[in-house]
């Protein structure tokens, strides 16, 4: 878990290095030992392909939770990534300092 936590702050690192560039706010997620989710909140779907070809670290980090995570033969690694469009959030939806909301409304106006 403790290299899971340093391979996300690695990450992290290299988007802010980079300028954040779209990431509104992220969050890993321990589960228990086997299951651990990151999510991340982007400020339009076009940042997404842009984390996942410009980011390195990204991809070394995946590559590295492989030989961490469960193994089935003939389904291979218990790994995956989904994409999810958010549709609606409530009013009072908000993470610490970051407004949800605010940035819905937002992404909204602009159409996206």
């Amino acid at each position: 878990m403790v290299a899971i936590r340093r391979d996300y702050r690695s990450v992290l690192a290299a988007i802010e290095g980079a300028g954040g560039l779209g990431l509104l706010r992220s969050a890993l997620l321990f589960e228990n030992a086997q299951s651990v989710f990151s999510l991340s909140i982007w400020r339009s779907r076009d940042a997404i392909p842009w984390f996942g070809t410009e980011i390195p670290e990204h991809v070394e980090a995946a590559r590295r939770v492989f030989s961490r995570v469960k193994y089935k033969a003939g389904r291979g690694p218990e790994m995956w990534s989904t994409k999810w469009r958010l549709e609606s959030v409530s009013n009072n939806l908000n993470w610490d300092t970051f407004d949800l909301s605010s940035e819905f409304s937002k992404i909204s106006r602009r159409g996206e």
